[in-house]
């Protein structure tokens, strides 16, 4: 799987730009305009750095854009937008399975958190009920 879809739905960037501007919140791409997103989107999709998720209905759930840092085997998520926990958990055991060694990073609360993609750390997140 590269970054793209992880469901088997076709998305457009006019659509992951609609998605995202209508439904980010405080602190997920905040610094992006409906201007500079289709760029942005673009160049996430060269690079691997993006993956999102349709509901069965062709419906955008969730958007992730992430940078993968290959010399220290680890991913820094920049960007998680859902609608729905089961979105996250699905990001999370994608990224998990595509690099089962990288550690995930992300910058929380003003702080660089540090996930060891660890069994425990998966079953944390697949098997919470709420975030």
């Amino acid at each position: 799987m590269s970054a793209s879809s992880i469901s088997n739905k076709n998305v457009d960037i006019p659509d992951l730009v609609e998605f995202i501007l209508t439904n980010r919140r405080k602190g997920t791409f905040t610094r992006q305009t409906a201007a500079t997103l289709p760029q942005l989107i673009l160049e996430l999709i060269i690079r691997k750095e993006i993956f999102w998720v349709t509901d069965d209905m062709g419906k955008l759930t969730g958007v992730i854009t992430f940078k993968l840092i290959p010399e220290m085997e680890a991913i820094f998520v920049v960007n998680v937008l859902t609608t729905n926990p089961e979105t996250l958990k699905l990001f999370v055991s994608t990224i998990a399975m595509m690099w089962p060694n990288y550690q995930m990073l992300a910058l929380r609360k003003g702080c660089i958190r540090v996930y060891h993609n660890t069994p425990r750390f998966l079953n944390k997140i697949i098997n919470q009920r709420r975030f």
